[in-house]
C-alpha cells in the first residue's frame, strides 16, 4: 500500500519526477508549461501550411499592392523613364504607406514570390504571437485559448489584400502588449518606444491607430485598484495612473499631428447607404471574418460550430463565476461580486463596435472593417475570462480542429489561384523590361479584379493600371505633371477595356494603342495584354479592342490564361 508523502506539494506532483523519486506520468493538460508553447508553434505553423505550399499567394488587392511596391522601388532607382512618366510620389505623408516600404525594401533582394512570402509570414506569425502575450500577461491559465488568433489571422479582409490594415493589426497587438508590461513602471524613456510604435501604426492604417490610441488610454485603469477600508471603499493607484495618462499624451502626439493633418487633407469616405439590420446581424452570427473566399457551404457550417463554441465559453464562464462567488452563510447566500477584469474592457470595446456596425454606411467596406474588429475584441474577452479546467482543455481540442479544417480549405483553393499567377508570369517572359503594358480583364472572378499587378510586381514592366493611383489615401499617384495626359485614367473604378476607343485610341494613327502626351505627340503602347476568357464581343469597346490589335499587333504568346501582343514590326515608328 503506498502511503502519501507529506513532502509532495499540489505544486510538485504533476511533475516528471517528484520529491520521492516515483515517476509521475507526463501529459501536456498537467503540466502545460514545458510543452504547450511547442503546441502553439505547431499550431501557428499549419497556419503557414497554405503559404508554404503555393508559390503565389493571391488575394483581391494584393497584386496591386505587391506592383506599386515594385512601383516605389523603380521610382528610386530611376533605371527605367516610364515608371517616373506614369507615377509620381504622394506628397502627403499618407498613412498605406507600410506594406508598399516592406515590399520595395525586399524586393531588392529577393524575387516577388519570395517578397510576398516573408510579408506574410511576418503577419502570419506575428499576430497571433502578440495576441498570446497579451492573453497570457491578463489569464496566464487561459494558454489553449491565447491560440483563437491563429485562425482569425486568416480573416475575409487578408483575403480582400487589405495588408495595410492586416499589418496594422499586429503592429496594434504589439502595441498594447507593451502598454500591458510597462503600465506599473511606465517612465518617460518608455515615451519614445510607444511614439515610435504609434507612428509605425499610423503609416499601415489611420482607424486602427485611433483604435490603439483609444486603448492605451485605458490601460492605465490597471494600476488602479479598489481597498476596503474599515466599511468604506478607496481606490488606490491614482498617482500612477495620472503619470501614465500624462506619459501616453505625450507619446501619440507625433502620430495624432500626421492623423489630423490626413484627416482635413483626404476625404476618405464616400456616400453609401446603410445596410439593412437582417443582413448585418446574419454577418455577426455567420462569424463573417472566417468567410474568407466564398460566403456559403461548408465555410458557414464551421463557422456556426464556432460561434456556438463562444456561446458555450460565455456559459462556462458564468457558472464558474457563480460557483465561485457564490458562498453559503447562516442567513442565506452572499455573492461577491468579483472585480472588474480586463475581459471586460474588451467586451466593451466589441460592444461598441458591434453599434457601429449596425449603424455605418457601407462606405468603402466600413461594415466588413467593423466586424473584423468587433471580433478581434471578443475573442480578446474570450480568451481573458475565467473558465473551469475541463472547459479549458476542451477548448484546445475545438481551435484545432477548425485551424485544421480552414487551412485545408485554404490550401486547396489557393493553389488553383497560384497556378494563375504561374501563367502570368510566365507572360512577362516575353516582356521588355522598361516597357509599357496595356492589360485588358476579361476575367468574370471577382478575385482577378486587380490581378494585373502582378505583370509588374516581379520585373520593371511599366502597367498602366494601378486602382491605388486614382486614391489619394495610397503612397503612389499618376503623374498629373508628366508628359502623359492621364486624366481619363485617374478615376476611381475606370477599365482599360472600356475606355479603348476613347483613350488608348488616338489620331492620328487608330491603328495601334496609344498614350497622348501633352505636346499632342503619339506614344505608341508596344504591349497588350488579355488574361481571362469571358469576351463579351456584342460590347462595342471589345469589338474596338479586336480591331486594333488585328490591325497593329501581333500575337506573340499565349497560355491558357494569357494572350500577349506586342506591336507589327511596321508600326513600332
Amino acid at each position: 500500500m503506498i502511503k502519501s508523502n507529506p513532502e509532495i506539494s499540489k505544486e510538485n506532483i504533476h511533475q516528471p519526477n517528484n520529491l520521492n523519486g516515483t515517476k509521475v506520468p507526463f501529459s501536456l493538460f498537467n503540466n502545460p508549461d514545458k510543452f504547450e508553447p511547442l503546441l502553439f508553434w505547431i499550431l501557428v505553423i499549419i497556419g503557414l501550411l497554405p503559404i508554404l505550399f503555393n508559390k503565389y499567394f493571391p488575394t483581391l488587392d494584393g497584386p496591386s499592392h505587391l506592383y506599386n511596391g515594385n512601383i516605389v522601388k523603380e521610382l528610386i532607382l530611376g533605371n527605367y523613364k516610364e515608371f517616373s512618366n506614369l507615377f509620381t510620389f504622394n506628397p502627403l505623408l499618407v498613412p498605406n504607406w507600410i506594406s508598399h516600404f516592406l515590399f520595395a525594401i525586399l524586393g531588392l533582394v529577393f524575387p516577388d514570390f519570395l517578397t510576398e512570402k516573408i510579408v506574410f509570414l511576418g503577419y502570419f506569425i506575428l499576430t497571433p504571437l502578440f495576441f498570446r502575450k497579451i492573453c497570457l500577461q491578463i489569464t496566464p491559465e487561459n494558454k489553449f485559448l491565447s491560440y483563437l488568433m491563429i485562425p482569425f489571422a486568416h480573416n475575409h479582409l487578408f483575403y480582400f489584400g487589405f495588408f495595410n490594415f492586416s499589418i496594422a493589426i499586429t503592429l496594434f497587438f504589439i502595441t498594447v502588449n507593451f502598454g500591458l508590461k510597462i503600465q506599473n513602471r511606465l517612465q518617460a524613456k518608455h515615451i519614445w518606444k510607444l511614439a515610435g510604435l504609434l507612428l509605425l501604426v499610423y503609416f499601415s492604417h489611420v482607424m486602427i491607430l485611433m483604435i490603439t490610441i483609444a486603448v492605451l488610454f485605458l490601460l492605465p485603469l490597471n494600476v488602479l485598484s479598489l481597498e476596503k477600508k474599515d466599511s468604506n471603499y478607496k481606490i488606490s493607484g491614482n498617482a500612477n495612473f495620472w503619470r501614465n495618462i500624462k506619459y501616453t499624451v505625450w507619446a501619440v502626439i507625433p502620430a495624432l499631428l500626421l492623423t489630423v493633418n490626413y484627416i482635413f487633407r483626404i476625404n476618405s469616405l464616400e456616400q453609401a447607404p446603410r445596410t439593412d439590420l437582417l443582413p448585418l446581424l446574419k454577418m455577426i452570427i455567420d462569424v463573417r471574418p472566417l468567410m474568407t473566399l466564398a460566403y456559403g457551404f461548408p465555410w458557414k457550417t464551421y463557422n456556426w460550430l464556432l460561434f456556438t463554441f463562444f456561446l458555450v465559453l460565455i456559459g462556462g464562464n458564468i457558472i464558474y463565476t457563480i460557483k465561485n462567488n457564490f458562498k453559503k452563510c447562516t442567513d442565506g447566500f452572499t455573492f461577491n461580486f468579483p472585480a472588474p477584469r480586463f475581459s471586460l474592457i474588451w467586451f466593451l470595446i466589441a460592444a461598441a463596435f458591434t453599434i457601429l456596425f449596425l449603424i455605418v454606411p457601407d462606405s468603402n467596406l466600413l461594415p466588413e472593417r467593423l466586424i473584423l474588429i468587433l471580433y478581434l475584441f471578443f475573442i480578446l474577452g474570450i480568451a481573458t475570462l475565467k473558465y473551469p479546467r475541463k472547459l479549458r482543455i476542451a477548448s484546445l481540442f475545438f481551435i484545432l480542429l477548425i485551424q485544421i479544417v480552414y487551412v485545408k480549405m485554404h490550401t486547396e483553393e489557393m493553389g488553383n489561384l497560384s497556378n494563375q499567377v504561374d501563367k502570368i508570369k510566365e507572360t512577362t517572359e516575353h516582356i521588355e523590361a522598361g516597357s509599357l503594358l496595356l492589360t485588358l480583364n476579361y476575367s468574370d472572378n471577382w478575385f482577378n479584379s486587380h490581378t494585373a499587378g502582378y505583370f509588374g510586381s516581379g520585373k520593371p514592366i511599366a502597367v498602366i493600371e494601378d486602382y491605388e493611383a486614382n486614391l489619394s489615401w495610397f503612397p503612389i499617384c499618376w503623374n498629373m505633371n508628366g508628359p502623359y495626359k492621364l486624366d481619363a485614367i485617374n478615376n476611381w473604378g475606370v477599365e482599360n477595356k472600356k475606355i479603348i476607343g476613347s483613350f488608348y485610341v488616338n489620331a492620328p494613327d487608330t491603328t495601334v494603342f496609344s498614350l497622348m502626351t501633352k505636346n499632342n505627340e503619339l506614344v505608341k503602347i508596344p504591349y497588350v495584354v488579355k488574361f481571362g476568357n469571358s469576351i463579351d464581343m456584342s460590347q462595342d469597346y471589345n469589338i474596338k479592342a479586336e480591331e486594333v490589335l488585328s490591325a497593329g499587333y501581333q500575337l506573340t504568346f499565349q497560355n491558357d490564361f494569357c494572350k500577349l501582343y506586342q506591336l507589327k514590326t511596321d508600326t513600332i515608328k
